[in-house]
Formats: C-alpha cells, structure tokens, sequence
C-alpha cells in the first residue's frame, strides 16, 4: 500500500532547525559583570573555539562596548531583538550601559547574564543562512513550496540523533530559532541535571554534515533561479525607524539615535556589504553638533555609499495636519542640510510611518528633488486593502511619481 509522505511544513522546518541550534552549542561560559558607576563593566577572555558568540540575556535595551567597538542591544520579546554579537578570540574589557525606557516607553529593564557561546561553524552558518529562506518562504505564498523543498532537501543532509538536556536548557534562553513551546515545556517540569540521559552530538559529524548541507542548500537555490528565472534586481538595506519624540523625552531619542549611528560603524567593520538609511536629517544635525570624532567616520561612511541619507525632511513628518508651507518647509530644510554637509540631496522618498497623504504630495516631492517615494502604512488597512504594492501616482496638479507601497 502506498505511503502518502509530505515534505515539513513551515513549523515543522523550525523545529528541527531549533534542535540543530541547540546541537550547535559546543560550549558556553558566563561573563561576570559588576555595577561601575551608572554601567555594568567586566572583561572577558574569548577561547579560540569554535564560532564565539557574545550573548546577553536583557528585556529592554542598552549600549554594549566590547574592547574598541560599540553595539546596540535590546530584547523587545515579540517586537524583535538584537542580543548576539560575534567576536574573536582575545582579551576584551566589556562594559553595559542600559537604558531605563523601553520600546512603549515602559520604565523597566532587567539584566539576567551575559555568556561567550562557542558554535559549531559549519552548523551555525547552516542555521543562519536556513532560517533567513525560511523566514522569505513563510511570507511569500509563491516562494513557499519552492523553497520549503530547497530546505527539506538540505534537512535531510544532517541527522541528529542525540542533544544534551544543557544544550536545550541554555537553547531556550539564548536562541536565533524561537524554541517549540513543547521544548519550553519540559524544563517547567525536569532540571536539566535529571536529564542525564541525553548526551551531546559529535561535533565533527555534525559540521561535516552541516557543511554538505549548506552545499544542498546553495545548489537548490541556484536551481530556482535557473527554473524561475530572472525575476529583478532585490536591493536590501538596513534601517532604523526612530520616533523623534514618541512615548519619551528627546534626550532618549537622542541617545537611540546615537547607539543605533554606533552600532551600524561597528557592524561594518565585520560586514563591510552592510548599507545603511538614515531618514531624519535632524537626526544627522544632531549627530554633527554632539561628537565631532563620530560626525567624520558618519561622513566619511555617507562618502562610501555604506550609510545613504533619504528622505529628504528633517523629520519624518506627518502629511495630514501640515499644511503645504510646513511640509515645503521640511524638505527645504532637510535637502539645504545634505547639500551643505555631503555636497548632494537625496532622490529617495522616505515615510513608512505617516497616517495617510494629501493629494498634493507627489507636486511637493518632485519639487524637492524627489523621484521615488516609499511608504508602508496603506498595508495597515484592515477595510479597504489596497491593491497595490508598485504603483504611478498623479497628484492634483499632474505630478506623477513612482511608488513603492512595502510590507513588512
């Protein structure tokens, strides 16, 4: 009698990448971290082992200086997180500054531990590269078959028969892949060290194997290229969308503003790929005003296309209560301020936050220098979806320009 077998669905992919992350921590250590002033500050020594991690176990968010570089950390829950950052073997003085408001402007943080965690390469590079095809396939619909069997495929290259109760315990709490809720589970019922039983995998097996498998999975991609064909050109750049002033003061802002400037110059010392868009030209003013050491290594990435003003208005405004002045104005200040400090105004369009727009945007935009705008928010309509994702729009006085309505 046949056997009707089925690939894994998109659960059932992240569970077992889960348990592949788990098998991949070869080791880990904690770092011990005692109050300096309003910081907490440490040093640790990194072994040359393995793939070394630095994580650190925070709800809220902070500033972390290990050795010469700087990062921004912050755990939202479910709105996101950024607790990992890569380092290499060495000696290095750490320090933490937290910040006491959060992502909904709530007063509390909380720090539970900061650990070095020594990856299998092979398998971590797998996991990391996996788990960014499955997060495309699980939002577009016409990708999802296609590359759920990419991932299958490469699944099945590496067997793992056998995970350490400390793997999965340490797995729960620091993790790329979100843990099964049944995986959670079994530790609000055993302590691991009754766990006895379970014993970690050979990490030699596994990263031969993990190396095999990121070769299924590079093939298959290349595979659905050729089959699918060219379908354009996909540009990709970070950013950070910050509120001026949101659900706290200015000098919060001020200080995210800077942490996030900070974080993207020591990310491109490791990812030199990396580009960046920075959207409120305030933002850049307050920068230049603050620290003249960091505002030259700011112009000096603007020069080489790694952090890209767009916009074009000193803030990311609103459209529906300004009237026509107050928006002319905005772009007036904003590109009067890159052509000062850059020598040139940006092209690019920029709000993914504004409620709604006036009729007579798309004059002002191209009045300004504008020739494609981005926006985001008409995604949020719950009644009257709109239909399209690129679109032409005419303005009340015939102004056309480009759109891009994107989701996230």
């Amino acid at each position: 009698m046949p056997v009707d077998i089925t690939i894994r669905d998109v659960n059932a992919v992240r569970v077992k990448l889960f348990y592949l992350e788990a098998a991949s921590i070869m080791g880990f250590e904690g770092v011990n971290l005692e109050a300096c002033g309003g910081s907490l500050c440490g040093s640790v020594d990194v072994r040359d082992f393995g793939d070394p991690w630095f994580f650190l176990d925070i709800i809220g968010e902070g500033t972390l200086r290990i050795g010469d570089l700087t990062y921004a950390v912050f755990n939202y829950g479910g709105e996101g997180e950024s607790r990992w950052v890569r380092v290499r073997p060495g000696k290095y003085s750490i320090s933490l500054s937290l910040s006491p408001v959060r992502m909904f402007g709530e007063r509390r943080v909380s720090f539970n531990g900061a650990y070095v965690v020594y990856r299998e390469p092979n398998l971590f590079e797998f996991i990391l590269r996996a788990k960014l095809l499955l997060d495309v396939a699980e939002a577009f619909n016409e990708l999802r078959l296609d590359y759920l069997e990419v991932l299958n495929r490469a699944l099945d290259v590496i067997s793992l028969d056998s995970v350490a109760s400390w793997q999965l315990e340490f797995a729960v709490r620091a993790h790329v892949v979100e843990p099964p809720s049944f995986v959670r589970s079994i530790f609000d019922y055993y302590d691991a060290r009754e766990l006895v039983h379970m014993g970690p995998p050979n990490f030699d097996d596994l990263g031969r194997a993990a190396r095999d498998a990121l070769k299924v999975l590079k093939d298959g991609i290349e595979e659905l290229r050729g089959r699918r064909g060219r379908r354009g050109i996909v540009y990709v750049a970070g950013h950070a969308h910050i509120d001026l002033g949101w659900l706290w003061d200015v000098d919060v802002t001020r200080e995210k503003v800077r942490r996030t400037v900070i974080n993207v110059l020591s990310l491109l010392q490791s990812y030199p790929e990396l580009t960046f868009l920075v959207s409120n030209m305030a933002y850049l003013s307050w920068l230049r005003e603050g620290d003249s050491g960091l505002w030259r290594r700011v112009k000096d990435a603007v020069k080489a296309g790694k952090i890209i003003p767009v916009g074009g208005m000193w803030v990311e405004s609103d459209t529906n209560l300004p009237g026509g002045e107050s928006l002319v104005r905005q772009f007036l200040y904003g590109q009067r301020f890159l052509l000062k400090e850059f020598g040139f105004t940006t092209e690019v369009g920029w709000l993914p936050d504004t409620f709604g727009f006036p009729a007579s945007l798309p004059q002002l935009l191209r009045k300004a220098g504008i020739k494609v705008f981005f926006e985001h928010k008409m995604y949020w309509n719950t009644i009257n979806k709109f239909p399209y994702s690129v679109f032409l729009w005419e303005g009340i006085d015939g102004s056309v320009i480009p759109v891009i309505n994107y989701a996230t």
